[in-house]
């Protein structure tokens, strides 16, 4: 199998070596593989250019605190499973610029700090790195080839900075804290990034493609990234492609999701979801779908597949985003106001029905553009049992679209100061109850450009016909309703 060569000597062209087993500060010698000083403070150990061929470990340093580094190192495995190099309560330690070939395992340390692997390859090898229990450690600027496992894993760890990789298998993060994964590329067989009971952490500027794996591995085989049970994180500026499913939660707190790119996949799920916020992220053929509480979804962009859904919510604001060409836009479902709630100041743009409330009370939908739909504000009571209501529709453009505002079995909307252009059918309202389409006089109602009555007169009753007062002097009637007190000009707060 091709090894990769380094800038200076290669390790593939050392010396032959045995296996080396060091156990405290007395065991780094001369037999031990040690070939001078420089690993610092102050220069203590380097263990340097080694070929070792091993069917168990390669090296295994246990109990040491001094200052060493393992560089143009080769260890070649010949059985699984084994592991190349084993740290155990060691503080201090530095690999870098070697190769681990044909491994189960490539490094795996436990009870250790400081520890630094750089620039290390990992060829054939299962799980390149496994930590347990440690504190301070920098991965960089590693590569991992051939592997149809794990890239690195953690449990119980700290202080781990995960930067620069090359990998293209699963990182797994579990109960470990204050962590950041940053600037990787990973891709192949399982690739992604899976975190469970975690807290304090950062996953930045990662670029992941084709997260597929086997049927059964794991539930989350098949996510980019995915976070269960933790709280108090970023997800920021990644690129994913080509998986299934794209950034999966399950149980987070107080966590946020910014400027990701994600195409060709499910998009962003997330399963009790609180504290969240979701903001100028691109999806592309990629959906949001959250279930949760005081949700925060703004400046995203959304291009095909089923926009923006959230579910049994209370406190959501869906505001500054730009969703287009699919069947829906914004759906919203069994959710309730208790914390706030309002979708205002979004474009939506050819889609199936363009803002869809299902069984949800004590929202606003103000200020949004919604053209070129099949339905463009569409509210129902789809859910058994629970009625949409008490919601202000207010200050939106409805233009072009097949059907502007369609209200069936619900109570106590509020629509006025609506501008309706050119919608093969304005509005409908069907089974309702207590809605109203205008707000009383002198406020008034919303403009219809297909409203083609006088304004000669003004007042509640529009019967001081001394001059106009820029409301319609006769009612605008529709489908089962009226706007009493109709607009003559467009409502002018209404973004452009």
């Amino acid at each position: 199998m091709f090894l990769p060569q380094f800038a200076h000597s290669s390790p593939s062209s050392g010396q032959t070596h045995a296996p080396i087993f060091i156990n405290g500060n007395n065991g780094f010698t001369a037999d031990n593989g040690v070939t001078g000083g420089s690993g610092t403070s102050s220069d203590p150990y380097i263990i340097d250019n080694w070929l070792i061929t091993t069917s168990g470990s390669g090296i295994e340093i246990d109990n040491t605190n001094v200052f060493f580094v393992i560089t143009n190192v080769s260890i070649q495995g010949m059985v699984r499973p084994a592991t190349a190099i084993l740290f155990s309560n060691v503080t201090n330690g530095e690999l870098t610029n070697s190769i681990m070939q044909g491994f189960y395992v490539g490094v795996y340390s436990t009870s250790s700090s400081q520890i630094t692997l750089s620039e290390d390859s990992y060829v054939d090898v299962n799980q390149a790195v496994a930590l347990q229990t440690t504190t301070d450690v920098l991965i960089e600027k590693n590569t991992q080839a051939a592997s149809t496992g794990f890239s690195i894993t953690t449990l119980n760890t700290s202080n781990v900075s995960i930067a620069d990789n090359t990998l293209n298998g699963e990182m797994s993060l579990g109960h470990s804290a204050s962590f950041s994964i940053t600037g990787n590329q990973m891709h192949g067989f399982g690739a992604g990034i899976h975190v469970d009971s975690s807290h304090e952490f950062s996953i930045s500027g990662n670029q992941i493609q084709g997260a597929w794996g086997p049927p059964g591995r794991n539930c989350c085989r098949a996510v980019a990234i995915f976070v269960s049970q933790s709280d108090s994180f970023e997800i920021s500026g990644n690129s994913i492609t080509g998986s299934p499913n794209g950034i999966w939660f399950q149980t987070v707190i107080d966590a946020t999701v910014q400027n990701n790119v994600i195409s060709n996949s499910s998009g962003l799920i997330g399963f009790d979801a609180h504290n969240l916020a979701v903001i100028d992220n691109i999806l592309e053929n990629s959906s949001i779908s959250l279930f949760g509480s005081n949700i925060s979804i703004t400046g995203n962009k959304l291009h095909g597949t089923r926009g923006i859904d959230v579910r049994s919510s209370d406190g959501l604001e869906i505001s500054g985003n730009e969703v287009s060409d699919g069947p829906l836009g914004i759906r919203v479902a069994i959710s309730n106001a208790h914390m706030g709630f309002a979708i205002e100041d979004n474009t939506i743009l050819r889609n199936g029905i363009g803002i869809l409330v299902q069984s949800s009370q004590g929202l606003d939908i103000l200020n949004n553009k919604v053209s070129s739909n099949g339905i463009g504000i569409s509210v129902d009571s789809s859910y058994p049992n629970v009625e949409s209501g008490n919601i202000t529709i207010a200050q939106n453009e409805l233009s072009s679209n097949d059907r502007g505002v369609v209200l069936n079995s619900t109570f106590g909307i509020l629509a006025y100061h609506n501008n309706f252009y050119g919608n093969t059918v304005q509005a409908s309202d069907y089974n309702s109850t207590d809605n109203a389409w205008d707000n009383g006089y002198p406020i008034g109602g919303n403009f219809w450009s297909d409203y083609t009555a006088t304004d000669t007169c003004s007042g509640p009753n529009q019967d001081v016909c001394s001059g106009p007062d820029g409301i319609g002097d006769t009612p605008y009637v529709f489908n089962y309703n009226r706007d009493n007190y109709p607009l003559m000009q467009p409502y002018s707060k209404v973004s452009e």
